[in-house]
């Protein structure tokens, strides 16, 4: 079997999608005071208001001291706020301030402008069938751990 240039390889392609993404989010969020990812800590907490940051850490599938730092830091920027559970003091439960409320629209217009980025000129099927693709990529890398 013939070796191929790393250019040809998928993991060199989803390192070069993964750079040029983040790069095109990290502009757009910094104009909301945000650095890329925590938005998804923003967009779970809209989906859901009274997570856990384990819960957190469940859904994002990333570790526990990453949901630490950042809920941290989006609550130091007044973002989000953590409560006692009602039932379980020593329980907290993430909810957004009003000031999180606010930015809500325009964060969900970052990744609304970035998937038309990346579905310019794909067909609704190419989009589909890709999104389907990648969710079996992560499913097979998640597999590995």
């Amino acid at each position: 079997m013939s070796e191929k240039s790393v250019k040809h390889l998928l993991g060199y392609s989803l390192v070069s999608v993964c750079r040029a993404h983040n790069a095109q989010v990290r502009a757009l969020l910094s104009d909301l005071g945000l650095h890329p990812g925590q938005e998804m800590f923003l967009l779970s907490v809209w989906e859901e208001e009274g997570l856990t940051q384990t819960e957190l850490a469940d859904r994002l599938q990333v570790q526990r001291a990453t949901v630490t730092n950042s809920v941290t830091r989006l609550e130091k920027v007044g973002l989000i706020q953590r409560r006692p559970d009602a039932e379980d003091g020593r329980i907290y439960r993430i909810y957004l301030t009003e000031k999180g409320q606010q930015i809500r629209a325009a964060t969900r217009s970052v990744w609304d402008e970035m998937e038309a980025k990346i579905t310019r000129g794909l067909t609704e099927a190419e989009s589909t069938t890709l999104r389907d693709l990648l969710s079996r990529v992560a499913d097979n890398l998640n597999a590995c751990e």
